[in-house]
């Protein structure tokens, strides 16, 4: 192959790469202390209502009210506060309404980068806890299933190994794995 073509192809792959690479939600700007005070507040608002609203409120003042302009990972915890919302609503129209809200946001950010472990286990974990009505079975299902297989990579350079940690406690939780892939992830824990 003469040089001027290897040279392209070592370009067009440099390229490719870096479109590639770019494709994720924590290559864009993201302020880590604010996502990190959000995960960490998360946890007390799934049992909290004064939390949830408080947490929303907090990323419509820090990043805008408009959620469709937020990084993925940011829309997806904005997308189960949503969701969280409608757990706590008494009213029965706008819990579902609020519901299929969040739904819909969700998906929005698995749909932008299916690949982000976090985005898909906090999808994961909403739909684990809404019953069939909302049909949302097979992609819980699909999440379930990419957020095992992930967690085998043992990659912290972008969630943490402390949340990651918890997400293996929480699926192991669910009863939704078969015994010998809850003992595969019960060892992660062990290691």
């Amino acid at each position: 192959m003469p040089f001027n073509m290897k040279k392209i192809i070592l370009v067009s792959i440099f390229f490719i790469f870096l479109i590639v690479s770019s494709n994720s939600p924590y290559k864009e700007e993201i302020d880590y202390e604010k996502l990190n005070f959000i995960r960490e507040k998360y946890y007390v608002a799934i049992e909290n209502i004064d939390t949830t609203k408080f947490l929303k409120s907090y990323m419509e003042n820090n990043f805008g009210k408009d959620f469709s302009k937020y990084n993925p990972i940011l829309m997806s915890y904005y997308a189960c506060l949503t969701g969280l919302e409608g757990k706590f609503e008494k009213n029965l129209v706008k819990k579902v309404k609020l519901v299929f809200k969040a739904i819909s946001i969700i998906d929005s950010s698995v749909n932008k980068f299916p690949d982000c472990l976090e985005i898909r286990f906090l999808r994961f974990s909403f739909f684990d806890n809404l019953p069939d009505y909302f049909n949302v079975s097979k992609k819980r299902n699909d999440d379930l299933n990419f957020v095992y297989d992930y967690l085998f990579n043992k990659d912290f350079s972008f969630v943490p190994k402390k949340i990651q940690i918890d997400m293996i406690k929480y699926i192991v939780s669910t009863r939704r794995l078969n015994d010998e892939q809850n003992l595969k992830l019960i060892r992660i824990l062990n290691e």
